[in-house]
């Protein structure tokens, strides 16, 4: 079917682009009358009258809680919960501000209008000084959402690692950092930010 498909794909867009409404009418009129009948029965429902979903006014609730503990001398906890909800929100559909960090996964429902829900934006270990080296590992729920230039056009000081303009979504994941000077970190960092191979049928297989 596919190479059919393609061999005659010049056809098609000819028919598609010299099409009638004249045409139509007598193609669906050598249909049999009960095929005609059906089609009618279907037309009510597929008739959708056009509106406008502009909405000038659009207000939003944000709430984000940090967490930090010292677990041990070179062991040290982040956290942050985080609910954006837009006022009112009825739908349970996340909105789509028309960039790719608002299609609906994981790793932005803390970073665009979702729901009225405390998620878990951030979560991670970090272990400086490793046996005394300049080695740094630090592992969970990365800070990977409001780097800069991001922090400067929301007025607050740098909240994420990578650069925004690149990165702006959560991913869990770990980061191993050398300290070469007292302003230089050379760092190596691994993370998942999707993930669809667990929890569905096909592990049944």
């Amino acid at each position: 079917m596919p190479q059919l498909i393609a061999s005659r794909y010049g056809d098609s867009l000819y028919v598609t682009n010299t099409l009638t409404f004249a045409q139509l009418k007598t193609a669906v009129a050598s249909f049999p009358p009960p095929m005609q009948q059906l089609m009618i029965m279907c037309l009510p429902t597929a008739f959708r009258k056009g509106y406008d979903a502009d909405n000038s006014l659009m207000c939003t609730h944000r709430l984000r809680l940090s967490m930090k503990a010292e677990v041990a001398d070179s062991v040290t906890f982040s956290g942050r919960l985080s609910m954006y909800k837009s006022w009112g929100d009825s739908t349970a559909v996340q909105v789509f501000n028309g960039q790719a960090n608002s299609f609906n996964t994981h790793g932005n429902t803390a970073g665009i209008p979702n729901l009225d829900i405390l998620r878990v934006e951030r979560a991670y270990f970090t272990w400086n000084h490793l046996a005394g080296t300049p080695l740094d590992m630090s592992i969970g729920r990365r800070p990977s959402t409001g780097g800069p230039p991001l922090h400067l056009r929301k007025g607050e000081l740098r909240a994420g690692t990578p650069m925004g303009l690149l990165v702006d979504v959560q991913f869990d994941g770990v980061t191993v950092g050398y300290k070469l000077g007292e302003h230089s970190t050379f760092r190596l960092c691994y993370g998942r930010g999707y993930e669809s191979g667990f929890g569905h049928g096909q592990v049944l297989q």
